[in-house]
C-alpha cells in the first residue's frame, strides 16, 4: 500500500505545541486548549502509545513507544506492527485480535514484542477501535504498559519455586503470591514483594490466610472466581481488579503435578495511572468532543442491552427519538464553527435537563454528531411520548443567545417505539425506524415529529424502485413530453404551450409525475431530468417549424434545486445554440421560492438568462413568499397565477379578490399574466373581464402528446 499519502507522524505532544504556536485562541480557548494539552501529556508520559489507520499502518507513535522499541518514529511510521512481531504468538492469536477490532470492539491482552536490537519485552495491550459513520474502524488507538519486569518474575519463579526464592521476590517491585486451595479456600503460601507496602500490608501476616481475610468484600469475589477458574482449568489467566479506588493487574499461573493443579503462583502490577489513562481514551472513543455526550457508538452497544433488558421485562417499552435541528447548517456557514459548537453545547444541556421524571423511567441523551441526537426512553405509556416530544419543542422555542446575538431553532424528530412482544432482526432497526420517521418529518416541512409506522418501510422501498427505475428510464427513454395549450384572450389565438413530463414506464404504464418529481428532487435526478426536457422541447420548436408551426413559445418548468446550480444559465445558452433556438421561443417557469434563497446569485442568473432573451415566468404565484419587492428586481417577464386561485374562482369572492389584484399588478409592471387550471365558461369570461393575457385549462385542452397538438392546433 502506498504511504505517499500519509503524514509523517510528530508525536501527540509536538502537534500540539506546532498547533498552540500557529493558532490564536482567546482565553476561554487557551484555557480549554492548556487542559487538553495536560490529559495529553499525561497519556503521553505514563503509556505507550500508538495510532494506525484501518489497514493497521502506523500512523503516529509517542516517545516512551519509541524509547521501549528502540525504534524512531521515522521507523515506525508507514510500518504496521509486524516490525515488532516476536514469534511468540501463533497465528490464531492475531487472528482473534484482528476480528475483535475490526468488529468495533476492544481488545486486550498481553503481547511479546521485538526490539530493534532483538531483545523482547511484554506489554499489556488495549487497541480501541474508531468508527466511520458506516460503522466501519478507521483508525485505531493503542495503549500499552511495560509489563517485562512482572512477565520476568514470573518466569523466575517458575524455576526457581523449588527452592522457595522468598528472600528474592522481596525486593520486586511487584507483588508475588503462591495459593493453595485448603479445605474449599484459597490460602496464600507466599505474599511478597514491594506492592505488598503500597497495600498497607505485612507478608508474615498474610500467609496461611484466605483471599477475603485479606482484600474487601468485591475484591475477594473477583480473585476467588478467577482463581477457581486458573484452578479448574489449568490455564494461565490474566484479568484486572479494583482495590480501595486503585488498579491492578493480575497474572495466575497454576502448577501442576500430573496434570492436576496442586497450586498457582501469580504477580500483581499497579496499573492506576495506565488505568486513568485508558478511561481517559475510552472516553474520547465513546463521547462526543462538543456536548460529552454518548456518541453513535456508544448507543449502538448500548441500545443492544436496552432491548434485551426489555425483552426481559424491565421496561414495558423503549423508544428511540432521533432529534434533527433544522436548517442548523445556516449557523455555521453565517456565524462560524465556533458560535455553531457552543449553540450545539446548549442544545444539548437543554435536552438533558428536560423534567421528563413523571413521564419516563429513565432517560439517556446522545449526541451522534454535528446537529443530531437520539433520546432513548425507557419505561413509559404511548399518551406519554407526545408530552415527552411537547417538552423537547418547548426546549428549544427559546433563543440561543451567544454574545449579541439569538439564533432561533426548531427541531425534526423521529420515533421507533419497541415493546417485549416486537421482533427485530437486529438493535440498529429501531434506529432505522426512527430515521425513517426523522425523513418523513422532514418531507413534510420539517418542525415537526413522526413516529414510525411499517407503511413508511414500504414507502421507502416503493422510493428506492422509483429511484432506479427513473436512472432506466433515462437510459431507456421512458420520458415523453406531453403539451397544454396557452391561449391568448384578446385573439383567442394559441400563443404558447406549456411542456409537460410523462412517463411511460414499460410495465407501470403511465406514472403521474406527482409519483416520479418528489423522488427525483430528493435524490438529485431532477438535474438530468430537467436537461433532458429542455433539449427534447428545443428538438419539438425546430420540428415544428418545419411543419409551419410558428410563433409558438415554448414554456418549460425549472425546479429548484436545478436552478440553482451555478453553471445553469450557461448550461441552458448552451442547449439553446445547440439546438438553433432563439431565447426568445423559450420561457423558463421558475417556482416563486426558488428566487429568494440567494437574491445576489438569483438577479446574476435571470439576468444572464434576459441577455439571451429568454423569457421568465414565475410560476404558482402567490403561493410562496409574501415580498413583492423582487417583482421590481428580479428581471421576470411573466406572472402565473396559480390554478389554487382559479379553481373555485366563481364561488369564492377571496378567490376573485386575489386572481384581480394579481392581474392588476401585472398590468402595472408591464408583466404578462398567465392564469392556469381554467376549467369552466364562466372563469375564462371572468378573466376576459379583468383583462387578464393568457389562460391554459382543461377547459380549452388538456395536456397532448405531441402528435394529437399537431392536429389540435391545425
Amino acid at each position: 500500500m502506498s504511504n505517499k499519502n500519509r503524514i509523517d507522524g510528530q508525536g501527540l505532544l509536538t502537534i500540539f505545541d506546532e498547533v498552540n504556536k500557529n493558532i490564536k485562541l482567546n482565553d476561554e480557548g487557551k484555557k480549554s486548549f492548556k487542559q487538553l494539552q495536560d490529559y495529553i501529556t499525561v497519556l503521553n508520559d505514563s503509556s505507550i502509545l500508538a495510532v494506525t489507520d484501518g489497514d493497521g499502518i502506523i500512523v503516529d507513535v509517542n516517545d516512551t513507544f519509541c524509547k521501549i522499541s528502540q525504534y524512531s518514529r521515522a521507523e515506525l511510521i508507514g510500518k504496521n506492527h509486524r516490525v515488532l512481531k516476536s514469534g511468540y504468538h501463533g497465528k490464531a492469536f492475531y487472528k482473534d485480535l484482528w476480528e475483535t477490532i475490526m468488529k468495533g470492539l476492544v481488545w486486550e491482552g498481553e503481547i511479546k514484542n521485538r526490539r530493534k536490537d532483538g531483545t523482547f519485552y511484554w506489554v499489556k495491550t488495549v487497541i480501541y477501535p474508531f468508527l466511520d459513520s458506516t460503522g466501519k474502524p478507521y483508525k485505531f488507538i493503542t495503549a500499552r504498559t511495560d509489563i517485562t519486569k512482572g512477565k520476568k518474575y514470573e518466569q523466575r519463579l517458575r524455576e526457581r519455586m523449588k527452592n522457595d526464592f522468598t528472600h528474592v521476590v522481596r525486593n520486586l517491585h511487584n507483588l508475588v503470591f503462591k495459593v493453595k486451595k485448603i479445605n474449599d479456600q484459597f490460602v496464600f503460601t507466599l505474599f511478597d514483594g514491594q506492592l505488598v507496602k503500597v497495600l498497607g500490608l505485612n507478608s508474615k501476616d498474610i500467609i496461611n490466610k484466605s483471599i477475603a481475610e485479606v482484600f474487601s468484600i468485591e475484591s475477594t469475589k473477583t480473585l476467588e472466581e478467577q482463581f477457581r477458574k486458573a484452578y479448574y482449568t489449568g490455564e494461565n489467566i490474566s484479568f484486572e481488579f479494583m482495590d480501595n479506588k486503585e488498579y491492578y493487574h493480575v497474572t495466575l499461573s497454576p502448577i501442576l503435578k500430573d496434570g492436576v493443579v496442586t497450586s498457582i503462583v501469580g504477580s500483581v502490577s499497579e496499573l492506576t495511572e495506565l488505568k486513568k489513562s485508558e478511561l481517559k481514551i475510552a472516553h474520547m472513543a465513546y463521547h462526543n468532543h462538543i456536548t460529552d455526550l454518548p456518541n453513535r457508538m456508544k448507543l449502538i452497544e448500548n441500545l443492544k442491552d436496552e432491548i434485551e433488558q426489555t425483552k426481559r421485562g424491565k421496561y414495558n417499552r423503549l423508544g428511540v427519538i432521533l432529534i434533527d435541528l433544522d436548517r442548523f447548517k445556516h449557523i455555521n456557514d453565517t456565524a462560524g464553527h465556533l458560535v455553531g459548537d457552543a449553540v450545539i453545547a446548549e442544545v444539548g444541556n437543554r435536552i438533558s435537563n428536560l423534567p421528563l421524571a413523571d413521564l419516563v423511567e429513565e432517560v439517556d441523551l446522545y449526541h451522534l454528531g454535528g446537529d443530531e441526537f437520539v433520546l432513548m426512553i425507557k419505561g413509559y405509556q404511548l399518551a406519554d411520548v407526545d408530552k415527552v416530544i411537547s417538552h423537547l419543542y418547548t426546549t428549544l422555542e427559546k433563543p440561543f443567545p451567544y454574545k449579541d446575538v439569538d439564533f432561533y431553532l426548531t427541531l425534526s424528530a423521529g420515533v421507533g417505539l419497541f415493546s417485549p412482544t416486537d421482533q427485530l432482526e437486529a438493535e440498529e432497526e429501531l434506529l432505522k425506524q426512527a430515521d425513517l420517521a426523522l425523513l418523513r418529518a422532514k418531507d413534510e416541512g420539517r418542525n415537526s415529529c413522526k413516529i414510525f409506522s411499517p407503511q413508511m418501510n414500504e414507502d421507502l422501498i416503493k422510493k428506492i424502485e422509483i429511484e432506479s427505475d427513473i436512472r432506466k428510464a433515462l437510459e431507456r427513454d421512458e420520458f415523453v413530453l406531453y403539451f397544454q395549450p396557452q391561449l391568448s384572450l384578446e385573439s383567442g389565438r394559441i400563443i404558447g404551450v406549456e411542456a409537460l413530463i410523462r412517463w411511460i414506464h414499460p410495465t407501470k404504464g403511465l406514472i403521474s409525475p406527482a409519483e416520479f418529481i418528489p423522488v427525483a428532487e430528493e435524490t438529485g435526478l431532477i438535474i438530468p431530468i430537467g436537461d433532458w426536457v429542455l433539449k427534447k422541447a428545443c428538438a419539438y420548436v425546430n420540428e415544428w417549424r418545419s411543419l409551419g408551426v410558428l410563433n409558438l413559445k415554448m414554456s418549460v418548468n425549472i425546479a429548484t434545486s436545478h436552478f440553482k446550480r451555478r453553471d445553469f444559465s450557461e448550461n441552458v445558452v448552451k442547449i439553446l445554440k445547440s439546438a438553433n433556438i432563439n431565447g426568445s421561443e423559450i420561457e423558463l417557469e421558475i417556482n416563486e421560492s426558488s428566487l429568494m434563497e440567494n437574491t445576489a446569485d438569483t438577479t446574476r442568473t435571470l439576468q444572464e438568462l434576459r441577455n439571451h432573451n429568454v423569457g421568465i415566468s414565475i410560476d404558482d404565484f402567490g403561493t410562496g413568499y409574501s415580498s413583492l419587492g423582487y417583482l421590481k428586481t428580479f428581471p421576470i417577464t411573466t406572472l402565473k397565477i396559480d390554478q389554487s386561485f382559479i379553481r373555485d374562482l366563481m364561488s369564492n369572492g377571496e378567490d376573485r379578490a386575489i386572481v384581480t389584484t394579481i392581474i392588476n399588478l401585472a398590468k402595472n409592471l408591464k408583466l404578462e399574466v398567465v392564469a392556469e387550471g381554467v376549467e369552466t365558461e364562466e372563469a375564462l369570461n371572468f378573466l376576459k373581464g379583468e383583462k387578464c393575457d393568457v389562460m391554459q385549462g382543461y377547459y380549452y385542452s388538456k395536456p397532448l402528446p405531441a402528435e394529437q397538438f399537431i392536429e389540435f392546433i391545425s
